[in-house]
């Protein structure tokens, strides 16, 4: 039998469609989805420039390249823009002028060619005379298991923000900052959830597993702020001897610190962001969607106001 156009593929008769697939594989999807997309409106903008083009010569009564050459106009390229282009470009480019200078003009011919088509075709659609139809694609929602996990905020807040992170993350602190302040300014409209991601290794896993041993004793928040405000001065023994600065069971931190729990707790953290396809840090969902190409500070901030509908 054939799949159905919600299907994805079959395995062993059964559908597996979008829905069902991990939050890794439906995300890479996505991104292939968006990028597919923008080449297709591309394709379509040159196929409409194209059209209008053929339009204009019957209106014309002119062949089509003698109204294409009028609307491109002189592409001529001056010698001083080829020795302009290969004198900014000459290490490079590693070949003497005399052997690139072809090469050259033939590119920024194509690029003020391009330029032109681009022009051309903003101009018909702020006229209101293009319009390319974009296929909707809606992003994937990750989905976490959070039990245990320490967090601030309201816990049964409509908007959850969870961040992985790394201690010795410069971003992630800046992070950090903008999320305490938006917990004080909204504590009860919004949850922050903190996911240790020690990607940096060594230290910063030691710095995870000091956090699992400080949540023991009810202290995370003050072991995981005290962490960043230490941020440039971090090492080894960082974890027992802010476990001491805040004065902590400090026996009972440093066998833990020691124990199998803390390493086990930071393994499964760690899991938990392979699974969602965690790459760096800071990684940031807000209810489950990823936030992506935006500041750790203003962006950030509109973004997480917007999803609790704070103007």
């Amino acid at each position: 039998s054939t799949t159905t156009p919600a299907e994805l593929f079959r395995l062993d008769g059964q559908p597996v469609g979008i829905a069902d697939l991990p939050y890794l594989y439906a995300a890479e999807l996505h991104e292939l989805e968006l990028r597919a997309g923008e080449r297709r409106i591309e394709i379509l903008r040159e196929a409409a420039l194209d059209r209008h083009l053929k339009a204009l010569a019957a209106e014309q009564g002119k062949p089509l390249a003698e109204v294409r050459a009028g609307l491109l106009g002189d592409l001529t390229v001056s010698e001083t823009e080829i020795e302009r282009f290969f004198n900014q470009n000459q290490a490079r480019i590693g070949r003497p002028l005399f052997e690139v200078r072809d090469a050259i003009a033939n590119a920024l011919r194509t690029e003020k060619e391009s330029t032109i088509h681009r022009d051309l075709i903003l101009g018909l659609e702020k006229q209101g005379r293009l319009e390319i139809a974009r296929p909707q694609s809606s992003a994937p929602l990750a989905t976490f298991e959070l039990a245990g996990l320490p967090d601030a905020g309201n816990p049964q807040a409509q908007v959850t923000v969870v961040e992985f992170f790394d201690y010795r993350c410069s971003h992630c602190r800046t992070a950090s900052t903008t999320l305490r302040k938006l917990i004080d300014a909204h504590p009860d409209r919004l949850r922050w959830v903190p996911i240790d991601f020690p990607l940096l290794g060594g230290v910063s896993r030691q710095l995870a597993m000091g956090s699992y041993c400080a949540q023991q004793q009810n202290r995370y928040w003050d072991y995981h702020h005290e962490v960043f405000a230490s941020h440039e001065r971090l090492h080894a023994g960082s974890p027992s001897a802010i476990a001491e600065k805040l004065t902590l069971d400090k026996s009972a931190f440093d066998s833990c610190l020691s124990g199998t729990a803390a390493a086990a707790y930071v393994d499964a953290t760690q899991q938990q962001g392979l699974e969602v396809g965690v790459k760096g840090t800071p990684t940031i969902f807000i209810n489950g969607l990823e936030y992506q190409n935006g500041s750790l500070e203003e962006d950030l901030t509109k973004a997480i106001e917007q999803a609790i509908g704070q103007p």
